[in-house]
């Protein structure tokens, strides 16, 4: 065993661990099949969720084996919306992680109204492919109004994935239960439509296409949220202060 383990990674907000880097990159990063499986299946705890780090089962695991691995740095860093160093955070695996945490919230944290229609982008490796663009999904999780439609829009361009963790294990485990009821998720992408149809998402021609489903379904005047870089932003809430949650 090392005198020293350097993590080095960017913190962003996370659907499962709260944010990324920190202790993630030793559980499960350098982690046994058997460690992660344990640690991914708390998935479905209701601390388990986006922006949240404070009393998050998952985190909790994550530095808890981090802290047994011996003697810990973390040097991570915060970008911008282009991609930029935002900030850059040394330190404590835990302590310096929720200062970077913090800053990450100042980069992505957005107040945003529910609304009946949820469009999320991202630029690469986010939406390089559907395993990773799955994970826009979830900030468009928290705005959505119940009977609504998510509009991810991404080129997927490397293709879809493995299907059993995109579809049993990311969205049935991970956040199925978060979306609204009559949530309906769709897919604008590079992919043929019966690609797309072996996940959770539907096949969508357009955007426009995709707003024009939106009018033949509510047959009104329907609100529509715009989540650009939705794999950086935490929306929240009117009455929510996601500060809270670190």
């Amino acid at each position: 065993m090392a005198d020293l383990i350097i993590t080095v990674g960017q913190v962003k907000p996370h659907y499962l661990a709260g944010y990324s880097g920190g202790a993630k990159s030793i559980l499960p990063a350098v982690a046994s099949k058997f460690s992660i499986a344990s640690n991914h299946f708390m998935r479905a705890h209701p601390g388990a969720a986006l922006a949240v780090a404070d009393k998050n089962p998952v985190r909790a695991d994550m530095e808890e084996a981090a802290r047994l691995a011996g003697q810990v740095f973390l040097l991570n860093c915060v970008l911008d919306g282009y991609g930029k160093p935002h900030g850059f955070f040394a330190g404590d695996i835990v302590q310096a992680h929720r200062e970077a945490a913090c800053a990450a919230l100042d980069v992505g944290g957005v107040k945003a109204s529910a609304a009946d229609v949820i469009v999320v982008t991202s630029q690469p490796p986010v939406s390089a492919s559907v395993y990773q663009f799955t994970k826009a999904v979830a900030p468009a999780a928290r705005v959505v109004m119940q009977g609504g439609i998510i509009i991810a829009v991404g080129s997927c361009s490397e293709g879809v994935g493995d299907r059993f963790i995109i579809n049993e294990i990311i969205y049935k485990l991970g956040f199925r239960h978060r979306i609204p009821r009559g949530v309906d998720i769709y897919l604008v992408s590079d992919l043929k439509d019966r690609e797309v149809d072996t996940t959770f998402f539907r096949p969508v021609g357009s955007l426009q296409a995709g707003l024009d489903l939106a009018a033949r379904r509510f047959k009104r005047k329907f609100s529509v949220n715009f989540l650009q870089e939705a794999g950086l932003l935490v929306p929240y809430l009117e009455g929510e202060n996601p500060s809270d949650w670190i």
